[in-house]
């Protein structure tokens, strides 16, 4: 014949009961907090919410013909570095050449890039895969690969393009939290308009700022960071001098040239 339970060990045994149940509902709360928070849902630009964390552009030069050498070593270049973007990063394209506007446009909108690595346990890695593949990756290489191979054109606008990228994108009261900012241009640096063209030589940059050609294309570029991947052409002027002249004119807009690469190949 079995002992009867005493008062103490009910008690006990209720009080475990009552942890227990507190300890599933706790869980049960946690992991619907955790579940909702991997699923935030994406603007139609990619970015969250809440907007980019970053913005970078990526300007091509598409005002002279590259040879193959130079069209595989750009791609190249490129691809790194937009591998290398942050997750929730704004990018947009733009391609340098003459434009029917009086301000140039860019290729295309800023999307944010999205992040690539699913979490299996609440995430359809396909589906993560997929939506980066096309509405990020794709649409940003086809303009980039477009670009590229683009032939050749009689003027050579990159002050006027950079001004407008300030403009239309860095500008843009929808940004102006935004601090971490990026500009790629690659070029040959080159600028070729009817108010001002360097294919017969460099002014030394304190002679030109000093100009009202200069005071037309001038850019604010504040705080942005600037990677210059130099397309070398059997014109070029001198590297170091021309090299200077853009960071100087860069300096001069408020921005900060980190990087300056050549790029392989001669044309």
């Amino acid at each position: 014949m079995s002992r009867p339970e005493r008062r103490s060990e009910r008690i006990r045994r209720k009080n475990a009961m009552g942890t227990a149940g507190l300890i599933v509902v706790t869980l049960l709360i946690l992991s619907g907090v955790w579940f909702a928070t991997g699923h935030t849902t994406l603007r139609a630009d990619n970015c969250e919410p809440s907007g980019p964390t970053g913005i970078s552009v990526i300007a091509i030069d598409a005002t002279d013909v590259l040879n193959e050498v130079q069209r595989l070593a750009l791609r190249n270049e490129l691809t790194d570095i937009v591998e290398r973007f942050s997750v929730n990063e704004g990018v947009q394209v733009w391609r340098i050449a003459p434009a029917e506007d009086a301000v140039p446009k860019a290729a295309g909108p800023l999307i944010c890039k999205p992040d690539r690595t699913a979490n299996p346990w609440r995430q359809n890695t396909k589906q993560v895969e997929r939506r980066y593949v096309e509405r990020f990756q794709r649409p940003i290489y086809e303009e980039i690969d477009e670009f590229i191979k683009a032939g050749s054109e009689p003027k050579s606008p990159i002050m006027e393009s950079i001004q407008a990228i300030a403009i239309r994108t860095f500008d843009l009261p929808e940004y102006q939290n935004v601090h971490n900012r990026t500009l790629v241009l690659a070029s040959d640096l080159i600028q070729n308009t009817s108010t001002y063209s360097q294919l017969h030589g460099v002014d030394r940059f304190e002679a030109f700022a000093a100009t009202q050609s200069y005071r037309r294309v001038s850019a604010r570029l504040a705080g942005v960071r600037i990677e210059l991947l130099y397309l070398q052409r059997t014109n070029s002027p001198p590297f170091k001098r021309h090299v200077e002249f853009w960071q100087q004119y860069f300096r001069d807009a408020g921005a900060n040239v980190e990087r300056v690469k050549p790029v392989a190949g001669v044309s």
